[in-house]
This record gives C-alpha cells, structure tokens and sequence, in this order.
C-alpha cells in the first residue's frame, strides 16, 4: 500500500498543492488526516485520476488536465497589460464549458481566495487576480498580481 501527501500529488500534476487541499476538504479526492496531515492513498488517486482525467498512469497525468480552468490560465498567463476585461461569455469560450449559475449570481465566487474558491486558481495561476466584477453586464476585470 502507497501513500500519498498533498505536496507529493501537486509535484505529480504540476498544480498547487492548495488545489489538492480544496479537493480533499470538498470530497472529490479520498484521503484521511493523521494528526492535521493529509494521506492519500495510491488507489483513491488512481479512482480520482480515472475520474477526472480517464487516465489511470500518474506520471502520465498533463499539467492541468484535472482543472476546469487550466485553459484560462494559460490564456491570462499569455497577456501582459495591466488590466484584462472580460465577458463571462469570452471566459466559457475559453473554458469549453457554462461558468456555473453561482458565477452570474454572487461575487464572491470571482473571489481570489484559492483555499475556498477552486475556481480561483484558474486565474491566479495565470499571475492575475480579480479586481472587479460586474454581475449586471456579465464582465470580470484581471489585474496583474503584484
């Protein structure tokens, strides 16, 4: 039987290790503490992996296939002004997929708090992080991480 820690999967899948935190606190990755620290075991890891990426082979496993967002990273880490303004419309473009109802209805979600906000990754990730959101017209503002 192997073993896992979360520092050990996030060199794994070149992702941060916050994201692997989020998902076993949220249930989409099995795992238990022993005294506050995270162990996954390798079978859990195999199931989440055939989940999310139909792919069984952990050295296999591409950066950010496991992420819904990978793809804004990459398209936010690719612009270099100051500020990027985007239409949620633009970002489900670039995602391949509906931003969930909750990112029409609640600021927060746009909020660049990646231990309780996943999705914030997608852009943090990318170097830039939320400075404005507008729910009335559908736009998010990115600005440079400092």
């Amino acid at each position: 039987m192997k073993f896992y820690s979360p520092a050990e999967l996030a060199a794994i899948l070149k992702i941060e290790e916050e994201l692997i935190l989020c998902w076993l606190e949220h249930g989409e990755l099995t795992g238990f503490k022993i005294e506050n620290v995270w162990r996954i075991e390798e079978k859990h890891f195999e199931a989440f992996l055939e989940r999310h990426c139909n792919n069984k082979s952990i050295p296999d496993v591409q950066k950010g296939k496991v992420s819904k967002y990978v793809a804004l990273t990459e398209h936010l880490s690719k612009i270099d002004n100051e500020s990027i303004t985007m239409s949620f419309e633009e970002i489900e473009k670039i995602i391949d997929m509906k931003l969930p109802r909750s990112a029409r209805l609640y600021r927060s979600w746009w909020s660049n708090c990646s231990k309780t906000h996943v999705q914030a990754l997608g852009w943090l990730n990318g170097q830039k992080k939320v400075m404005k959101v507008d729910l009335k017209n559908n736009i998010v503002v990115f600005g440079h991480i400092d």
